[in-house]
């Protein structure tokens, strides 16, 4: 066997664990907490030395913070994947509602969105997934202008960050809340970001 051949085996048994271990976190953390979860019972339930949990994450809040990122990319697929609002104008809003009720469905991230735990919590200031969320929002917006569905005016990169902030926020609050918003405030806020990203609305409404 070559070195480079070594080499990516090594890589791909390594992957596997890693898949593995974040796996089992997520149920663990999902279901006890960042507290009260063990690392030592990941690694066992995982059926690894609990060394290896530390090959691959330096601490228990990195393998947290990575648990949680996964299945925050697990449910940002379920949003980019599923069909897109009718109304271009309407994406804000349509991507916030999805997501919402992606979070409520995961216990990890309905927890984590809903800690009042300053550690728990302060995992969801910085996470990788969020980029291509905002990616996702960045494309979408400039498809929109193309077909002259989103103000050419605008900037997409400083509207898909911008829009990505209100939705992990309003999203972090509908979850602490555990209830749905009312339907008047649900309506002023998908209307409020169509009125702001649509040309012109009476072309739209007309």
């Amino acid at each position: 066997m070559g070195s480079a051949t070594l080499k990516s085996s090594t890589n791909e048994r390594g992957e596997r664990s890693r898949t593995k271990i974040l796996r089992v976190a997520v149920d663990h953390f999902g279901h006890r907490g960042l507290r009260s979860a063990s690392v030592a019972a990941i690694a066992r339930d995982a059926g690894l030395a609990q060394p290896s949990i530390y090959s691959h994450f330096p601490s228990k809040d990195a393998l947290f913070a990575a648990a949680v990122d996964s299945e925050l990319s697990a449910a940002i697929d379920a949003v980019t994947t599923a069909a897109p609002p009718f109304d271009p104008a309407q994406l804000v809003g349509h991507v916030l509602l999805l997501l919402t009720i992606e979070v409520s469905q995961r216990p990890l991230l309905a927890a984590t969105f809903a800690s009042r735990d300053d550690a728990t919590y302060a995992v969801l200031a910085d996470l990788p997934s969020y980029d291509r969320l905002r990616a996702h929002l960045e494309t979408e917006l400039r498809a929109g202008q193309a077909t002259g569905d989103i103000r050419p005016d605008l900037d997409p990169t400083i509207v898909a960050l911008g829009s990505l902030t209100v939705i992990i926020a309003l999203a972090a609050v509908l979850t602490q809340t555990n209830r749905p918003p009312k339907p008047e405030r649900a309506f002023a806020v998908t209307h409020t970001f169509r009125l702001a990203l649509a040309p012109t609305l009476a072309t739209h409404d007309n």
